[in-house]
């Protein structure tokens, strides 16, 4: 590991989501990352995150469910902007590129 450069916690969560609208092929990769922390991004903050939505009203069903059944994914990505710090940064560390149907890759922004 010391030999590759990794000498510290590291953590990565990646989303790849494919499909076709107007019979028009799109992918769109959500990506986070983290040097020096691990997987709080991936994990800890979005359980803690999930949480202070329950307290807030925005999660209502009951019971076990996959996040997507219950969760908006505004709702948590507006909480992450408000309450999610990591060193100066607020807000959680997301990047979202589309790649359309010839393979150009566009960055975007989350729009918050």
């Amino acid at each position: 590991m010391k030999e590759a450069g990794i000498t510290e916690p590291m953590g990565c969560l990646k989303i790849v989501v494919k499909g076709k609208k107007k019979a028009e092929s799109s992918t769109y990769v959500f990506s986070m990352s983290s040097r020096g922390l691990g997987m709080g991004e991936g994990t800890g903050i979005p359980a803690a995150l999930g949480v202070m939505l329950m307290a807030r009203g925005k999660i209502t069903e009951k019971g076990v469910f996959p996040p997507e059944a219950g969760v908006k994914p505004m709702d948590m990505l507006e909480l992450a902007q408000e309450k999610v710090k990591i060193g100066t940064k607020t807000g959680m560390p997301v990047v979202i590129e589309h790649i359309d149907k010839k393979g150009n890759v566009e960055r975007m922004s989350l729009g918050l």
